[in-house]
């Protein structure tokens, strides 16, 4: 199985980690991960499309053609990537939709002829690789009691593999690892970060109300699969007096698959994780 990886911006500017771990990954459960360059911004699902719809989707587009003609499906690590290009790459079914973008892709010498998929990295694991193939390559289970967070965006795609009012694939990947999954109130809600342009507080005190509600749960760490909320996690417990390590999923399936900790990245986290010590 091969997969061509679809990083995103945030990943590829502050956490150069969560990449690093997924092709650790994915390289222990046999998936080879292919590089390419020259991937824009997927663009941002939310205000992008708000401030230029057209926009949004040629440049959606542009990143779905570099695959396409790659001859490759797309496996993103960001939820808001998931998102925009999953909504892009349904819109653009329509051939009429092709065409009109495609006026536009023509002036970078460019054209996207509807191919190439696009999956979520849980999605991948999930229903890809299989759950039974996580549990398999385990060499180090990571028993920890650990939350886990979905986030907003990953629901633009969950429905399709996932019961969305009582999602199971995150908690099974990490039960797969050797942990135990907490549940604990309001562990469907957002994390908040897109209040920050309204109420920097309010964003990071519902973001708080969370990890609290976490840690009041018995949970010794969040495992998410979205970098942003990652972000939103530890910018939260700043000058906060609890402390909760944030992980992104692979980190902590790579540590259960074998990999050394220090190869992750967990030095690079603002909050201290001290799991395979």
């Amino acid at each position: 199985m091969r997969k061509l990886i679809f990083p995103g911006c945030v990943i590829s500017a502050r956490y150069p980690q969560f990449e690093a771990a997924t092709k650790l990954l994915l390289e222990k459960l046999g998936v080879e991960a292919v590089s390419l360059g020259g991937f824009s911004c997927c663009p941002e699902p939310s205000s992008m499309q708000l401030l230029d719809r057209t926009s949004w989707l040629v440049l959606a587009a542009r990143n779905l053609s570099l695959a396409e003609e790659a001859g490759l499906d797309l496996v993103s690590l960001c939820s808001g990537c998931t998102k925009s290009l999953l909504s892009a790459w349904r819109e653009l079914r329509s051939e009429e939709k092709r065409r009109e973008v495609n006026r536009y892709l023509s002036a970078v010498g460019r054209s996207y002829k509807g191919g190439s998929r696009v999956e979520s990295i849980l999605r991948l694991l999930y229903e890809g690789v299989g759950v039974d193939r996580v549990k398999a390559a385990v060499e180090k289970p990571v028993e920890v009691r650990a939350a886990t967070h979905l986030g907003c965006h990953i629901y633009e795609e969950l429905p399709e593999y996932d019961d969305i009012k009582s999602p199971r694939a995150l908690k099974e990947l990490v039960s797969a690892a050797g942990a135990e999954p907490v549940s604990y109130e309001g562990e469907e809600l957002c994390c908040a970060y897109y209040v920050w342009g309204a109420d920097r507080e309010l964003a990071l005190e519902q973001a708080r109300l969370k990890l609290s509600n976490a840690l009041d749960a018995g949970a010794e760490c969040m495992v998410v699969v979205c970098p942003t909320c990652f972000r939103q996690f530890e910018l939260a417990q700043i000058g906060w007096s609890r402390r909760l390590p944030v992980l992104y999923l692979s980190q902590l399936l790579a540590l259960a698959a074998g990999v050394p900790a220090e190869k992750l990245g967990f030095k690079y986290h603002m909050v201290e994780v001290k799991l395979g010590e």
